[in-house]
């Protein structure tokens, strides 16, 4: 049993990748896939996957189908660890200027979180 959840488990990170590694064999060039990973709360997961694709339309936004429980994954492509730096330090700004009306944000809804960042070769 153990063996067919690590065969699982790997399939479906390959599976989550899909579009980008297609992107970078028809491209050519190294890139780097960044997947922020979140346990959410129990009730959480789909209100802050529908969140994060209302905020970021242009990242893949993935919940579980098997393994853990409430699990919300966002995945980015990016040219660069660099092109990545900049991107994060822009959204940062963009929301420290932003007046969005007050409601929960993304760290009231999870309980705990890792960042994957990976270069495609």
């Amino acid at each position: 049993m153990q063996v067919f959840l690590f065969i699982l488990e790997t399939f479906l990170h390959w599976t989550a990748a899909g579009n980008s590694l297609y992107s970078q064999m028809k491209g050519g060039g190294n890139m780097i896939i960044v997947r922020d990973v979140f346990i959410a709360k129990p009730g959480m997961a789909s209100k802050m996957a529908k969140m994060f694709k209302e905020q970021m339309p242009e990242a893949r936004i993935m919940s579980d189908s098997v393994g853990r429980y409430n699990m919300v994954v966002m995945e980015n492509s990016y040219e660069s660890m660099t092109d990545w730096e900049a991107q994060m330090k822009k959204y940062m700004e963009d929301a420290k200027k932003s007046d969005k009306p007050a409601g929960p944000s993304h760290t009231e809804m999870y309980t705990e979180g890792y960042r994957e960042i990976l270069k495609v070769w």
